[in-house]
């Protein structure tokens, strides 16, 4: 067990925590999971899309993370890489991927 362990909980129960708000904006939450097959590391994304808008967060449970939010009329992709250390870089990422939505 790492430090790293509930990352992919930690960021799922804070999406499911925000899908009301999320929902009530017009904003669509996808959760997937990477299959139970031997990889060495798990991972978890989260999709969110409205109708302009999107936005993806891939979390490893290393705590690698790519951010990627695309604006869906021009076509242009931003990417990040980030590195997930604490709760608050955490919340920092989840709060960039909502916010691109504002």
């Amino acid at each position: 067990m790492n430090e790293y362990d509930s990352i992919l909980g930690d960021a799922q129960s804070w999406l499911i925590n925000h899908s009301r708000s999320l929902a009530d904006r017009g904003i669509k939450l996808t959760v997937s999971k990477s299959p139970y097959d031997g990889r060495t590391k798990e991972s978890a994304w989260f999709d969110l899309e409205d109708e302009t808008k999107m936005g993806r967060i891939i979390l490893w449970d290393t705590g690698e993370c790519e951010l990627e939010l695309a604006d869906i009329p021009s076509g242009e992709v931003t990417a990040q890489h980030r590195s997930i250390a604490s709760e608050t870089d955490l919340n920092e990422a989840l709060n960039a991927l909502v916010s691109w939505f504002a």
